[in-house]
């Protein structure tokens, strides 16, 4: 029931990310340490709409955005490539994977 509350968020998120306020502020986004799968950054729960709110945040000094959604389900992929593909990027790519959903894009 959890994951597919992550899902839904992440769903949701992806088609009406927040505006404004705490969350869209550039460099806003919350980092974790964590590297998961290697090369990307694990997107925790709690943090799914600040990263949705703010993917240029998270692209790194290549230009690239790799972002693992610990929890997710294979349902929230086209929404992701929806929001991916509405701010920009290109060469979006997912991998539906046990724990989550590793996506890899560039700007």
């Amino acid at each position: 029931m959890k994951r597919f509350c992550i899902t839904l968020q992440t769903i949701i998120r992806a088609l009406f990310p927040l505006r404004g306020g705490l969350y869209a502020a550039k460099g806003n986004v919350v980092k974790p340490a964590v590297l998961f799968p290697e090369g990307y950054t694990q997107v925790l729960p709690e943090h799914v709409p600040s990263y949705l709110a703010n993917l240029d945040a998270a692209v790194n000094q290549r230009h690239e955005l790799a972002l693992f959604f610990k929890g997710c389900l294979m349902p929230a992929a086209p929404f992701l490539l929806f929001r991916l593909k509405r701010e920009g990027f290109s060469r979006c790519r997912i991998a539906v994977l046990p724990d989550g959903i590793a996506l890899d894009a560039q700007r």
